[in-house]
């Protein structure tokens, strides 16, 4: 029963942590004006944009694989007892 619980805690945080990324995208990538002509206008902006959400996915997509990783490790642990 416990390894159910510890799983359902790691699958709720994805999911939370999920929804948080997605809130940080519409706040703070999407709002993100076109640059001025000189800094490469919307082309520029166009760039930027996607490499800044896939940053952001990449830290959560770490962060998700910790986090299965610990759990992981700790489940082997008890198992090898």
């Amino acid at each position: 029963m416990r390894r159910v619980v510890e799983l359902a805690c790691v699958m709720t945080l994805t999911w939370a942590s999920l929804l948080l990324l997605l809130v940080a995208f519409e706040k703070l990538i999407a709002p993100i004006p076109a640059l001025p002509g000189h800094l490469g206008g919307p082309l520029a902006t166009g760039i930027l944009k996607p490499l800044l959400a896939l940053a952001l996915a990449s830290l959560w997509l770490y962060a998700w694989r910790s986090l299965i990783k610990l759990y992981r490790r700790r489940a082997l642990r008890r198992w090898t007892r």
